[in-house]
């Protein structure tokens, strides 16, 4: 009787979410990363950046007949509109490094969902709402959906959508040798950089404490 009570004493052994376990995967696999290139895609725009860690990308984006170039290198950013002259501006840059490793962090209801088809190779895939941990969310939250490589965990593609807009980000040549971004060299003087045509959500997204990139 006294073994009995014993082992009735024994608290059970928790068992691992395969959610969470996914997403420690693919941030494993980030951990890894030297460079990518990140295209986004919305209702009535388009954007395509170079990521070159640490801290170093360029990104194009066209809105209507609108387009915005950004370049930034450690903690200074240089922006043109339209083609025109490049202005220098200085920002609180973390890296791109620390936003890799902070990665899917916000990522809360985590479901991996069966492989499919994406082109011509099998891949994984999983659903997930951006929430703090512990935060509140709404039966209606926006839940995205992220393909990756079944083989390195390096994603492939995330997507949301919903009756007021969508956003398509495809990401690609990871550490990829030809990833390479160009500073520069007719830059003007510093001046109020005009409204950005960068990927505006079309939905409000829950609101979170800062974080040094977002990519999804």
């Amino acid at each position: 009787m006294m073994f009995l009570a014993a082992s009735l004493a024994v608290p059970p052994i928790a068992r691992a979410d395969p959610g969470q376990d996914l997403v420690g995967r693919i941030r494993l696999a980030f951990s890894g990363v030297t460079s990518f290139t990140l295209d986004q895609a919305w209702p009535g725009g388009k954007s395509h950046a170079v990521i070159v860690l640490p801290d170093l990308s360029s990104a194009a984006a066209t809105m209507g007949r609108k387009t915005s170039d950004v370049v930034t290198q450690g903690s200074t950013k240089l922006e043109r509109t339209n083609g025109g002259v490049w202005r220098p501006h200085t920002f609180n840059a973390a890296g791109s490094k620390n936003a890799l490793d902070s990665f899917l962090y916000y990522a809360q209801q985590v479901t991996a969902l069966p492989d499919r088809r994406e082109g011509r190779s099998q891949v994984g895939a999983f659903s997930y709402v951006s929430a703090p941990p512990n935060a509140f969310i709404p039966p209606n939250a926006q839940i995205t959906i992220c393909t990756y490589d079944k083989k390195t965990y390096l994603l492939r593609t995330c997507r949301w959508t919903n009756a007021r807009g969508y956003l398509i980000t495809t990401y690609g040549r990871w550490n990829d040798p030809r990833n390479t971004v160009v500073i520069p060299s007719n830059i003007g003087p510093s001046a109020s950089p005009e409204p950005s045509v960068f990927a505006p959500p079309p939905t409000p997204r829950p609101t979170l404490p800062p974080s040094p990139m977002r990519l999804h």
